[in-house]
């Protein structure tokens, strides 16, 4: 009788580390996994954050937007742009429809929608929009305008 124990208690002690080693091992991968996702999903918000940057940065009026628009709600003001050495796109729209809570938006104000991207090639890995409600403001004579973004109330 003891001949056998130590054979079943060898088998035993074999049996739950290999459960361990392998509850360790898909855990390790579950975890890589979720990093990834969550990496390239803040690759997509800086991309989608680089469009809102790039339409802010071409200081377009209200009243040159309403002309661009041709009378259209919304339009694509930026078409789909890479950035330079990455894996990284966005396409940034432009909108005079509808405020929070469904409403018209006033004069001289609009939103600006920003889709960024994380891909390669044609196959999107990640995507995140972005938007700001923006308004054209003077801000001194000599220096032309500046694009304001108006707060959010929570």
């Amino acid at each position: 009788m003891r001949k056998g124990m130590a054979l079943i208690t060898t088998l035993l002690m074999l049996t739950f580390i290999t459960m361990a080693v392998t509850m360790l091992w898909i855990t390790t991968r579950d975890e890589i996994l979720i990093s990834g996702n969550m990496r390239r999903a803040t690759i997509s918000k800086h991309a989608a954050a680089s469009g809102i940057n790039h339409f802010i940065a071409l200081k377009i009026k209200y009243e040159a937007l309403r002309e661009m628009s041709e009378g259209r709600q919304e339009f694509v003001i930026i078409q789909k742009q890479r950035i330079p050495d990455t894996q990284m796109f966005y396409r940034v729209k432009v909108s005079f429809c509808c405020d929070q809570s469904g409403g018209d938006l006033p004069d001289t104000v609009f939103k600006v929608v920003s889709d960024g991207q994380y891909g390669r090639d044609e196959k999107i890995l990640a995507l995140h929009t972005l938007s700001a409600t923006m308004q054209t403001r003077a801000l001194h004579r000599a220096s032309g305008i500046v694009l304001a973004p108006i707060p959010q109330r929570p």
